[in-house]
């Protein structure tokens, strides 16, 4: 079967198939598209990575001089209850958007900042300038977090750590198998290897970010115990700066330099298997692409991982970073991908104690794990996301009873 591919918009980070009136010019090495006679091709043909699950808001195009083409709207499921529909669907919404029409690239500026089921009693978020990595005017940093069905709730709890001990902006999205095949944007056969359904599609992170600025791919089966602000300064520490030049823009000038930054882990891990009984497999740099802040806009990155060749290109060019000098790729403390039965925490050294919890080998949502280091910690998450989502639901069914009470008083006023 021939590749399918599709434009790959640098302005937002969901790629869409443009209209051509408002097509931006594309990197070299990102600009592909439909043959007109492939499934799916044509030029009123939208193809975008429908990476949540959720309903999103409208926005305008940001191109001059594009007329959107109007939508036809969904039927109202209930029209008696149309308006206790919508507000009830609204509030639960996640922080996403969708676009108008093909031609809109998603800006990430006009994203909600945190899950409605976010507690309300944490820090606000406000933007360091510490670090280079994070976006201008103050737009949430790109998460990226890979997804499999057999692990949904894994995925929201680490979702959820995220969200909560963020004092930054955050759009957290998933990165579902099934949506980049619809969309034209992957097409490998999945290999006896591959124990998760992200094994390669992490790779596509700088393409789902437009190629643009930086973003974060993390896999679902982590639990954030600190900031990722922390994480973003840690990547360009500031301090690295040479002494004639503005830390500023010695730390600018780094973080342009560098392609990714990840834990560089020696790992060799000694159960044959791992999860649900999935094949562990051994190589080198193992684990390093588990947790990758990517410079999306890096010509090597945007050279490199196109849909094309994260659909082609062997496992171990790219989970090794061959494409990569040694130089060029980053390294944080191991903290920040703390490995459980692999990692140890030193009392007496403070700095030894994890930010970031990695269940590489399968965390208590498995049976098998279910008593692992630092399970108490995962589960205590689990928990808490639970009641908020019980306590949403509550609330919604009290809105839409109180919404229902309004309408029928006001039509027995009429």
């Amino acid at each position: 079967m021939p590749p399918r591919t599709t434009n790959i918009s640098p302005a937002g980070w969901i790629p869409l198939h443009l209209h051509a009136s408002c097509q931006p010019p594309l990197p070299r090495a990102a600009r592909v598209s439909l043959s007109p006679g492939s499934p799916g091709g044509g030029p009123d043909t939208l193809l975008r990575a429908s990476l949540t699950p959720c309903d999103h808001a409208a926005v305008a195009c940001p191109q001059d001089g594009c007329s959107p083409r109007p939508q036809p709207r969904r039927p109202d499921p209930s029209p008696s209850r149309g308006r206790r529909h919508s507000r009830a669907a609204q509030a639960r919404s996640f922080s996403t958007i969708k676009a108008r029409h093909p031609s809109h690239s998603i800006p990430s500026h006009t994203t909600a900042v945190r899950d409605p089921s976010t507690p309300s009693g944490h820090p606000a978020m406000t933007v360091s300038p510490a670090s280079p990595l994070l976006p201008p005017g103050g737009e949430p940093f790109r998460v990226f977090v890979g997804y499999d069905p057999r692990e949904h709730e894994a995925y929201e709890v680490c979702r959820r750590s995220l969200l909560r001990h963020a004092t930054i902006p955050l759009d957290v999205r998933p990165i579902r198998q099934q949506d980049l095949r619809d969309a034209g944007l992957y097409w490998r056969a999945r290999g006896p290897t591959e124990s998760t359904e992200f094994s390669f599609t992490r790779f596509l992170t700088p393409c789902l970010a437009g190629y643009r600025g930086w973003a974060l791919f993390v896999d679902c089966d982590f639990l954030y115990l600190a900031d990722i602000a922390e994480l973003l300064a840690a990547a360009v520490p500031p301090g690295a700066a040479a002494a004639a030049v503005p830390p500023g823009a010695a730390a600018a000038a780094d973080a342009d330099r560098l392609a990714v930054v990840c834990v560089k882990h020696e790992y060799e891990p000694a159960e044959a298997t791992k999860m649900d009984g999935a094949i562990q497999t051994v190589y080198p740099r193992k684990n390093w692409s588990s947790m990758v802040l990517y410079n999306c806009a890096h010509p090597k990155n945007v050279a490199a991982l196109t849909p094309d060749a994260v659909s082609t290109q062997t496992g171990a060019f790219l989970h090794r970073f061959s494409w990569l000098d040694d130089d060029e790729i980053g390294e944080v403390p191991f903290v920040w991908n703390f490995l459980v039965g692999h990692n140890k925490v030193d009392p007496a050294e403070p700095a030894t104690r994890p930010r970031a919890i990695h269940y590489t080998c399968g965390g208590p949502w498995f049976e098998r794990y279910r008593d692992c280091e630092f399970a108490d910690l995962w589960l205590k998450e689990a928990e808490d996301l639970r009641a908020e989502k019980k306590l949403k639901l509550l609330e919604d069914a009290k809105e839409e009873d109180k919404e229902a009470k309004e309408e029928d008083k006001n039509k027995e006023g009429n």
